[in-house]
């Protein structure tokens, strides 16, 4: 059966690409007169549309399989990333709500650092059970970039702190701090967290999130840090933390990577 869903897959993703160098075809034979078809284009574009639609189904099912539990959260995942445009994949999404849920026996409050427009707080907020949630953002954007920083920009991600507010305002026990962390950090110093989330996109930002909670994280506690395959400096901010600690980093599936506190 496996083997049969995988082999489905294949087909639906071949279908795809032969469809979009169709559409390449169409466009490159009308670029010289500057002329497409409209109705051919309209279409082309429909057709691939149809199909991205039917292999995401498949992938799902190939992905969740037939688990209730599996299938509810993936529901949720598309319905908070249509109201708030998180921008984790489907699969990064569920690992955070996963780790957040496992980690509900592990004594702690959790935290974000890199807010955005409150889509994976939201979903932190589904999976945490009683326990508080912080969030730590400008809510300006990217406060500052260094040389490692190159795929981002200051000022980037920029959301206001009232809308977020709003978005999350049936999620209880949620506290919210503006600023340039750590600095924001004073009223959670003595706490211990369960579960954590980066998604910091810098270097510095990175590496002072980590100085920060690993110290506090309880043990059993998880960190999941956003765009470590992607950009450099975060990479090397993990890679570097952990250098010396018996924590290993793993890397997931997409962008992320997950440590979990040994001691």
């Amino acid at each position: 059966m496996r083997s049969n869903r995988s082999l489905g897959l294949l087909a639906a993703v071949l279908m795809v690409l032969a469809l979009w160098n169709l559409w390449n075809s169409i466009s490159a034979w009308n670029a010289p007169t500057g002329r497409i078809d409209a109705a051919v284009k309209h279409e082309v574009q429909a057709a691939v549309k149809h199909q991205v639609q039917d292999d995401r189904a498949k992938a799902a099912e190939t992905v969740y399989g037939n688990s209730p539990e599996r299938t509810k959260v993936l529901g949720l995942i598309r319905k908070i990333r249509a109201e708030s445009d998180m921008l984790q994949a489907d699969y990064e999404a569920f690992q955070i709500y996963m780790a957040v849920k496992r980690t509900r026996k592990v004594p702690g409050d959790v935290a974000e650092v890199g807010v955005y427009r409150g889509g994976t707080a939201k979903l932190i907020c589904e999976a945490r059970g009683d326990v508080s949630l912080h969030l730590f953002d400008t809510f300006e954007g990217i406060p500052e970039v260094g040389k490692l920083d190159s795929t981002v920009k200051k000022g980037q991600y920029a959301a206001g702190l009232e809308g977020v507010k709003q978005y999350l305002k049936d999620c209880p026990n949620t506290y919210f701090y503006q600023g340039w962390f750590p600095a924001t950090a004073g009223p959670v110093k003595n706490k211990k967290f369960s579960f954590v989330h980066l998604d910091v996109d810098t270097y510095k930002s990175t590496l002072d999130s980590l100085k920060f909670f690993y110290p506090r994280m309880s043990k059993g506690g998880v960190i999941i840090s956003h765009d470590y395959v992607w950009f450099e400096g975060v990479r090397k901010a993990v890679d570097e933390f952990f250098a010396d600690k018996p924590d290993p980093v793993f890397e997931l599936a997409g962008s992320q990577c997950f440590i979990v506190r040994l001691r």
